[in-house]
């Protein structure tokens, strides 16, 4: 009993004294909440303990207020997470004030004694980058920019690629 103890004890000090966020999520309950989250979790999201306790992590996906839009890299993580795959990902986050963040992230699956997944840990690497900031934030409105720019361009274009066509073509195509 003892033994357990200090075994405990010395698990909860480690992970509170990691220089790398740590969650720790319970896959046997419904939506996976979060039931553990370290002091180094709280400085990088700045959200406390009491604020991310009994919450699923995607949260994090959105500014606060905001709702959240599901990428490539989310659905793939959630499939994994269905299946019981450890994985390392790079999420796009929020911290609790709304700036955007790389989250390096590994996930871990906890099996019990008959393989049964009970917990994911998650380890976290934030890399809080100024530069992807106008990367982010137009998001949406650049890409229909770009798309709406490029479509309107195409009647101008075909003509030039038609005489490329038939140029790079040729008397030899005649041929044929």
């Amino acid at each position: 009993m003892k033994a357990d103890i200090r075994q405990a004890n010395l698990l909860n000090t480690m992970l509170d004294t990691q220089s790398t966020a740590v969650v720790i999520t319970d896959a046997r309950q419904d939506d996976q909440p979060i039931v553990y989250a370290n002091p180094i979790f709280e400085l990088v999201s700045g959200y406390s303990q009491e604020e991310v306790l009994g919450k699923n992590c995607r949260f994090l996906q959105a500014p606060p207020g905001k709702p959240r839009v599901p990428s490539f890299t989310s659905m793939s993580l959630k499939r994994k997470i269905q299946n019981g795959v450890p994985m390392n990902v790079r999420l796009l986050n929020y911290h609790k004030n709304g700036t955007p963040m790389w989250n390096d992230l590994s996930l871990v699956p906890l099996r019990n004694e008959s393989g049964e997944v009970t917990h994911f840990v998650g380890l976290q690497t934030v890399q809080s980058a100024p530069q992807i900031l106008p990367l982010v934030l137009p998001g949406r409105r650049c890409v229909r920019a770009l798309a709406g720019r490029s479509t309107r361009r195409l009647p101008s274009l075909a003509p030039r690629y038609a005489e490329l066509g038939s140029a790079s073509i040729g008397p030899a195509a005649a041929t044929l």
